[in-house]
């Protein structure tokens, strides 16, 4: 393990993402609120939308789905309004088609619809790696 891959603590990720949002995203985002990971605020401070993330990080991610699948139903599924599920993943390149095909398996998102951004890592034992950032809207349990 080499590189980003070697950090999966998921706080690290959070601010990372969280001090790209400060930055270039119209509402102001904040960590930690109201039980989310992430809460967007609109001008007068009214929550306007919600964010979970997870990593996805051991070889069949079988130990993360519980939890990837509680934040779905309950943290995100409970809201009025659902909200952005995030993974983030970092596998072998060759890898990436088939991983993401058996998530979205896994998950059933609705429409069976990812959001996909990845990006080349170093390789890890001469295989080329990427490391990816899965995004999905998560719909309100009725």
């Amino acid at each position: 393990m080499t590189g980003l891959r070697r950090n999966t603590n998921e706080r690290y990720y959070q601010f990372v993402i969280w001090s790209e949002l400060m930055c270039s995203f119209p509402w102001l985002a904040e960590t930690e609120r109201d039980l989310s990971d992430f809460v967007f605020y609109d001008e007068a401070h009214k929550p306007k939308a919600y964010a979970e993330i997870k990593g996805w990080w051991s070889t069949s991610g079988e130990d993360e789905i519980r939890g990837i699948r509680h934040d779905m139903d309950v943290k995100l599924g409970g809201r009025l309004d659902g909200g952005v599920m995030l993974i983030l993943t970092s596998h072998a390149r060759d890898n990436a088609k088939e991983n993401f095909e058996s998530l979205a398996t896994t998950l059933n998102p609705p429409g069976n619809r990812f959001i996909v951004r990845s990006f080349e890592t170093s390789p890890f034992k001469g295989q080329p790696q990427e490391f990816a950032v899965i995004g999905f809207l998560v719909h309100p349990k009725p």
